[in-house]
């Protein structure tokens, strides 16, 4: 998510990847710019894929806000597309990549993902049950 910064590592060294990397984004990211960062890591990895997300900036995947998040940090939990709608778009896409390399593995399959709460961001929303 947001990967950054993009421009300090050797292009040599992203070009030499091999293993699946999945870049998800927001297209009005401030804090790390897709142009300069993700859409550079997309093109330069071999098989990356990517996933951009319109109008959605730099801490619109983090957990949701909480009412001492919002009064506290304006500027990390004000979004131009409501959380939810990031939220919907972007954990199913890392549940989709992770569980193909770890479907061999039953053992390390991904059925939720969570962050952990805090003071600022609330309990993150978890997609449903078999959502892959």
């Amino acid at each position: 998510m947001a990967p950054g910064p993009i421009q300090l590592l050797d292009p040599a060294s992203l070009a030499a990847m091999r293993t699946p990397v999945s870049i998800v984004l927001g297209d009005e990211d401030k804090d790390v710019p897709p142009a300069t960062n993700g859409l550079i890591a997309a093109k330069a990895i071999p098989g990356a894929t990517l996933l951009r997300l319109p109008g959605v900036g730099h801490t619109a995947f983090v957990a949701d806000c909480t009412y001492a998040g919002r009064a506290t940090f304006p500027q990390w939990c004000t979004f131009k597309v409501p959380q939810a709608a990031t939220h919907r778009q972007s954990i199913p896409a890392a549940q989709a990549f992770f569980s193909r390399p770890l479907a061999k593995a039953p053992w390390q399959r991904i059925d939720r993902i969570f962050l952990p709460k805090s003071p600022v961001f609330g309990q993150h929303r978890a997609a449903p049950h078999g959502v892959h």
